[in-house]
C-alpha cells in the first residue's frame, strides 16, 4: 500500500485500507461471534482481508503506467537490497523493540498485578495504538509529498512541508497527552465501565 502512495495514489492506498479493515470487520464478527471458531476464525478472517488487499495492490499495479509487474523484473538487486535496509533498518529495530517491550510489560503485569494488571495493559496499549496510527497516517501521507517534491529538487518546498509537518504533530502529540492526563478516568471507561478495580488501575 505504501508502494501506491510513492507513486501518487493515496487515494488508492486509503481504499484498499478502508476496504481491509470492514472486510476484517465484517468476518470478525461473523467467524467469532456467529460461529463460534474463537481466535482462529480471527485469524482466519485476517488472512482473507489480507488477500483481498493483495488482489487489490495487485489490480492497481497492473494499472499503473509508472510501475509495471513484470516477472522478468522479479530479481534480487544485492545494490538495492542493501539501500532497502538501510533506510528501513531504524524502522525494523523500533517495531521489534515495541513488540519485546510489549511482551515484557504483559508477562510482568500479569506475574505482579494478575489478571486485573494485564488488562489494565491491554487497555494502555489500545489507547497508544490509535495515538500511535494516527501520526504514522499523517506522516505516511507527507512521506509522498516530500518525496515528490524531492525528486523534482524543489528543496524549498521540502523544508516547507517537512515544518508543517513538525508542527502539527507536536501540537497534535500535546493535545492527545494533555487529554490522556486529565481526561484518563473518561478514556478508560469507553472500554470498560462496571469494574472500578480495572478503571483505577488503568
Amino acid at each position: 500500500v505504501a508502494l501506491l502512495r510513492s507513486i501518487g495514489k493515496p487515494k488508492e492506498a486509503m481504499t484498499i485500507n478502508i476496504y481491509t479493515a470492514l472486510i476484517n470487520l465484517v468476518l470478525d464478527y461473523i467467524f467469532v461471534m456467529k460461529l463460534g471458531m474463537g481466535i482462529g476464525g480471527a485469524a482466519f478472517a485476517t488472512l482473507i482481508a489480507t488477500g483481498v488487499t493483495s488482489c487489490l495492490f495487485i489490480q492497481h499495479i497492473t494499472k499503473s503506467d509508472i510501475l509495471k509487474l513484470r516477472l522478468r523484473n522479479m530479481k534480487p538487486d544485492i545494490k538495492i537490497l542493501q539501500e532497502v535496509f538501510y533506510i528501513g533498518g531504524p524502522r525494523l529495530y523500533n517495531q521489534i523493540l515495541q513488540g519485546v517491550a510489549m511482551v515484557v510489560t504483559t508477562k510482568s503485569a500479569g506475574h505482579y498485578g494478575g489478571e486485573i494488571a494485564t488488562a489494565a495493559i491491554g487497555i494502555i496499549s489500545m489507547v497508544r495504538t490509535t495515538i500511535n496510527t494516527s501520526m504514522q497516517g499523517f506522516n505516511q501521507g507527507t512521506v509522498s509529498i516530500i518525496s515528490y517534491y524531492y525528486g523534482a529538487k524543489k528543496f524549498d518546498k521540502v523544508k516547507e512541508v517537512y515544518k508543517i509537518q513538525i508542527k502539527v504533530v507536536v501540537i497534535s502529540t500535546l493535545v492527545l497527552v494533555l487529554g490522556m492526563v486529565y481526561f484518563s478516568e473518561e478514556i478508560v471507561k469507553v472500554f470498560i465501565k462496571n469494574d472500578e478495580e480495572l478503571v483505577k488501575a488503568a
